[in-house]
């Protein structure tokens, strides 16, 4: 099985990494394009949010449904004291706040955020 980490930048280069291949930048409109010319089977660890809305069929149902995941919320509350705080090194912030789920959108069609996404 192949493995391959992408760091997507809606901006500048993404980012893909691979032992076969190394890191690789790649411009934002290419990622989908690269995805696809990898042959099955792929574990791809991609760094963006890829979940949105709790249900994307009835999303803004729920406070926070356009902005802030659960654990996101979770997380930001500070729990540190109850033994569940943000491990050093990873920044919490609100999904919608990412830049680079944009391209997650573009390139594997996640976060699903509404009704008119397909499953």
């Amino acid at each position: 099985m192949r493995v391959v980490s992408v760091d997507p930048a809606p901006s500048k280069n993404s980012t893909l990494y691979s032992a076969e291949d190394g890191f690789q930048p790649v411009p934002a409109g290419d990622v989908r394009s690269r995805l696809k010319s990898f042959a099955p089977p792929v574990l791809l660890c991609w760094d963006a949010p890829l979940t949105g809305p709790r249900s994307p069929e009835e999303a803004g149902g729920q406070d926070g449904d356009f902005t802030t995941r659960r654990f996101e919320k979770f997380l930001m509350r500070g729990t540190k004291k109850k033994g569940f705080g943000t491990p050093k090194g990873i920044t919490v912030a609100p999904y919608c706040g990412c830049p680079h789920w944009t391209i997650s959108r573009a390139a594997l069609g996640l976060p699903r955020v509404g009704p008119f996404d397909a499953d």
